[in-house]
């Protein structure tokens, strides 16, 4: 019996020339993929789905974002047009052009950014969890967030509300399993990274919604993922990204927002079949 060889992986910091240094993983060996999470540490979709990706024939990119150690983390509130510039800096200093692109939740924002600022550095991009205005659910989450920490709040939520906001992120099958349901409670008392701006890069997300017409002006080839049960980015939001985008578009059923851990491995397949190793 012969094991399969070990995933070459690299870990390394980069000084960017917007003033932050950054944290980027890669592992794997074949075209590039970069990965772009939400407001948590790319460790966390690395984990659940990224030997899924090298598996693929991916070389997989993964970078922590401002306010996320060992990156650099800049006090107050983050913007989305700054998650880019970072980004943009990264991929010319490094020489990571053209690349493709899988964003999801935030990482879509930024990617949506990223084709409109600079289209000349990605070739192809799949979008999932995204959205053009926030829905009532996910403001209302976000804005509550965000009046806690200036309140003075640091404490995360108790276990109760926790599971509450599982609803936000899961699709009805899932939550009704048991199993299932004591990984979501691991997941959801993860303790932050320690330094973690998370309000920082909650804002970010909270205050992007790009205008219709910007969206449309974007001409990369790109594929939208809709998730079914997702409340905080719902399917119909969606849709609509990829009817602006003339894109095409799939949707994952009996999922949440967290489909990368509810459907990793038919997400995975959306995405590689789309970017092609």
């Amino acid at each position: 019996m012969t094991t399969a060889p070990p995933v070459p992986t690299e870990t390394f910091t980069v000084r960017l020339r917007t003033g932050i240094t950054a944290s980027v993983n890669l592992d794997g060996a074949g075209p590039d993929l970069l990965m772009l999470g939400g407001p948590h540490s790319a460790e966390l979709m690395r984990g659940f789905i990224g030997p899924r990706f090298t598996a693929a024939g991916f070389r997989l990119i993964t970078v922590e974002y401002r306010g996320i150690p060992p990156s650099t983390v800049p006090p107050g509130d983050y913007t989305v047009s700054q998650l880019t510039a970072d980004l943009i800096a990264l991929i010319e200093q490094c020489e990571l052009a053209p690349l493709r692109v899988y964003g999801y939740s935030l990482g879509a924002n930024v990617t949506l950014e990223l084709l409109a600022e600079r289209p000349d550095l990605v070739e192809r991009a799949v979008l999932g969890g995204t959205r053009t205005t926030h829905p009532f659910a996910s403001a209302e989450m976000h804005d509550e967030f965000l009046a806690r920490v200036a309140g003075g709040e640091t404490d995360p939520p108790p276990l109760t509300e926790m599971l509450l906001r599982a609803r936000l992120m899961f699709g009805p099958r899932r939550l009704a399993s048991d199993a299932f349901t004591g990984a979501i409670r691991q997941v959801l008392e993860l303790p932050p990274t320690e330094g973690h701006n998370v309000p920082g890069l909650t804002a970010a997300s909270r205050r992007h919604e790009p205008s219709p017409e910007r969206i449309a002006a974007i001409r990369t080839p790109c594929r939208v993922i809709g998730f079914e049960h997702d409340v905080l980015t719902p399917a119909t939001g969606a849709r609509e990204i990829a009817r602006l985008l003339d894109a095409e578009y799939r949707e994952i059923g009996n999922c949440g927002h967290g489909a990368f851990i509810e459907q990793p491995r038919e997400l995975t397949r959306l995405v590689t079949e789309f970017l092609g190793a």
